[in-house]
């Protein structure tokens, strides 16, 4: 099913699944990518995907503007991403895939992988770090490659204001990680 998104939308709210999953199909990779981006684990990726995905259906005859469906679906994931962030911070968990990185070593240099591992947790902890009116647009932006004008639409503030979030975040983690990106490496390659 190859047609525009108004038509799925509107074929969705009237019941028809295919057209819903076609809308899934189409999206959920982007999705996935934004909780991955936030720092979520694959797991929790995958089971926010299927909340952002189960809510959406349930919310579809909410949508006004059929065509806006992608920040709408982008809203929801943002939601389903602070409910889980509140009920971590009020129920602490201990994460185990940090290891992950050791089971799967690239070649003859095993080093590679855990230094790239670990480069990408900075960078996401890094994210993280940023104030979620920071956070949100440059993920959409950088990852998602949303257009801001969207991101705006989706975040529902002015154009200019995420432009100068999106100017303020990239300030902010050039300082965090210019220790950690420094030149060099400590393999001497």
């Amino acid at each position: 099913m190859n047609l525009p998104v108004q038509i799925l939308v509107e074929r969705a709210r009237a019941g028809e699944r295919d057209a819903f999953e076609a809308l899934f199909r189409e999206t959920h990779v982007r999705i996935y990518n934004l909780f991955r981006a936030l720092g979520f684990s694959q797991d929790e990726a995958a089971d926010l995907t299927q909340e952002t995905y189960v809510k959406a259906w349930q919310s579809l005859d909410g949508l006004r503007e059929p065509e806006r469906f992608l920040p709408w679906l982008f809203r929801i994931a943002r939601n389903q991403a602070k409910d889980l962030l509140k009920y971590r911070s009020r129920h602490p968990q201990v994460e185990l895939d940090e290891l992950s990185v050791l089971a799967d070593p690239q070649g003859d240099r095993p080093w590679q992988a855990v230094e790239s591992e670990e480069l990408e947790r900075e960078v996401r902890r890094a994210v993280a770090s940023l104030p979620e009116s920071q956070r949100a647009p440059l993920i959409l932006y950088h990852f998602q490659n949303m257009p801001v004008a969207e991101i705006a639409s989706a975040l529902g503030v002015p154009f200019g204001t995420v432009l100068s979030r999106l100017a303020r975040a990239r300030a902010a983690l050039a300082r965090r990680l210019a220790p950690v990106v420094g030149t060099g490496s400590p393999g001497g390659d």
